[in-house]
């Protein structure tokens, strides 16, 4: 497990990619830190690393810093896919955003599979999670470990 939480090895990430697939996935993050900027978070920021020639591969480093503390932004697409996700989540922070809203304005995922999705996320990987943020068009669930 990658412990990121220092986050003074991280700095802001300002230019859009170039490549398609990357401006997409840039493009979904902005709508989730968007969503954070405008609901909960005080400060939010998406990371690069700028240090540690030893540092971890690519894969395993986080998305954003959200109010000091790393944290992951995936889409999903059904209960499954939290699950996948979470698993290599965990990887990257013990924070986690997951995106089910489709590019299209429709639900990717249901009310009921999110909670589904998120109740064996948490059951197989609880113990390295702090927080599990999951909406789409109609609701915003979360899971937070206990202090």
């Amino acid at each position: 497990m990658y412990d990121n939480s220092d986050t003074s090895k991280f700095t802001a990430i300002k230019q859009l990619p170039q490549n398609g697939r990357e401006r997409l996935v840039y493009e979904s993050e902005q709508r989730i830190i968007n969503w954070l900027n405008s609901n909960v978070a005080k400060s939010v920021q998406r990371i690069g690393r700028i240090d540690d020639l030893d540092a971890p591969a690519p894969s395993t480093l986080p998305d954003i810093v959200v109010d000091d503390r790393t944290a992951v932004i995936k889409t999903v697409h059904s209960k499954e896919s939290i699950v996948k996700r979470a698993a290599w989540a965990v990887l990257q922070s013990r924070m986690m955003i997951f995106d089910a809203r489709g590019a299209d304005g429709r639900n990717l995922v249901g009310e009921k599979d999110i909670e589904a999705g998120m109740r064996q996320a948490v059951q197989d990987y609880g113990m390295n999670i702090d927080l599990i943020i999951v909406f789409n068009n109609d609701a915003t669930l979360f899971w937070e470990a206990e202090s």
